[in-house]
């Protein structure tokens, strides 16, 4: 029997079983760098500054201007509506709408030859009553005395006839009054044109004439505004389409209410300082009216302020890094200030938004006032933020 061989292996082969030393290394390496990344996410986590839970404004001293804005129209200050006195035919119109007149300048001219007619035919009436009047007072028997009122009074007639009819001739030519632009011409050469007191009565004119430089503007206040406005109040005008206000003042204001749509309003003027240029008769404008101005008033921006009325008003102060809620006193306010009388100190940090809440819109007992103003800026306070106590 022969003797068992031991069994033989194929060259360089390894049990699967056995592992390298440096296996063994880049295994505890992995290892080390997950523990490493781990460790360093805690403490970023733990350390990393807290997202600002709201937003501030500083208390401080400043200026509040609060005014009323009113939406209305510009005219010019000086205006004449020109009419001829007498009915009669336009011979010709001497200007276009627009046009820039200086003071006596034609306008417009009627036909002398129909009103001249009717001046002959005054003149001619006038004639035979005082021919009348003539021959009853040469009779042999002397007229009666009311038969010469009679023949008195037609001469009074006929002499104002032929009065009227030579105004009407000498007024044929309508002139410009001063210097001015002409806003309306409701003429036309050829055409009749009517009595004076026909085109009041239709409230037309022939032609217009607008003055030059000073201009106004005209608008209306509710009753709820009126009792703050009175004349002589600074105003700033800004015209439709410009961006640059200009100074104004009012200069007038009706005490008697006209119903618009159901609601009272107040009609108001706003006479514009000076002569700027660029100014249309008709053009939109817009008027702020100053009604009261405080200086060196503590103040902070109106959309912190909450409450109105009987419930009092309060604005939110930041302390130890929490927003508390602090009832204050409110003076003047305009849409962007409101001025602190009582409840604050001046360097205070008061809460205009919560990050975690929506923008407020302003406070509603200061009618809607905007604007952030004092120099907001974010404030970080604790871990996991701030609310009202």
């Amino acid at each position: 029997m022969e003797a068992s061989k031991p069994e033989e292996r194929a060259p360089f082969a390894r049990s699967s079983r056995i592992t390298r030393p440096w296996q063994y290394k880049r295994a505890w390496a992995v290892l080390a760098l997950v523990v490493l990344v781990a460790a360093g996410g805690v403490v970023y986590a733990r350390t990393r500054p807290a997202r600002a839970p709201f937003v501030t404004a500083t208390a401080r001293y400043g200026t509040v201007t609060d005014t009323v804005v009113v939406a209305g129209s510009l005219q010019p200050v000086h205006s004449w509506d020109l009419s001829f006195p007498a009915p009669g035919v336009v011979a010709t119109v001497n200007v276009v709408p627009g046009q820039t007149v200086t003071a006596g300048q034609l306008l417009a001219t009627l036909d002398p030859a129909t009103l001249q007619a009717q001046l002959t035919q005054a003149e001619a009436n006038l004639t035979i009553a005082q021919a009348k009047l003539s021959l009853a007072e040469s009779a042999p028997s002397p007229p009666a005395a009311a038969q010469v009122a009679i023949d008195q009074a037609e001469i009074s007639i006929a002499q104002a006839a032929v009065n009227s009819a030579q105004a009407a001739v000498n007024s044929t030519h309508l002139t410009a009054p001063a210097a001015g632009v002409v806003a309306q011409i409701n003429v036309t050469a050829g055409q009749p044109d009517g009595a004076s007191s026909v085109r009041a009565a239709a409230n037309t004119t022939d032609i217009v004439v607008d003055g030059l430089g000073a201009f106004e503007v005209t608008a209306s206040v509710s009753d709820a505004q009126v009792a703050q406005v009175h004349v002589g109040q600074p105003a700033l005008v800004t015209p439709a389409g410009q961006s640059r206000p200009l100074p104004g003042k009012v200069s007038a204001i009706t005490p008697l209410a006209s119903i618009v749509q159901g609601v009272p309003a107040f009609p108001v003027v706003i006479t514009v300082t000076g002569s700027p240029p660029g100014l249309f008769a008709g053009a939109g404008a817009e008027a702020a009216i100053v009604v009261q101005r405080v200086s060196h008033v503590l103040t902070v921006p109106a959309s912190s302020v909450h409450g109105s009325g009987s419930r009092g008003t309060y604005v939110l102060v930041v302390k130890a890094g929490r927003a508390v809620k602090q009832t204050v006193k409110i003076g003047a306010s305009d849409a962007v200030l409101a001025q602190v009388t009582s409840g604050l100190a001046a360097g205070d940090q008061v809460v205009l938004a919560q990050l975690n809440k929506p923008l407020p819109t302003g406070a509603a007992g200061l009618g809607g006032r905007r604007g952030l103003g004092g120099g907001a800026k974010a404030h970080h306070g604790p871990k996991g933020g701030g609310g009202i106590p």
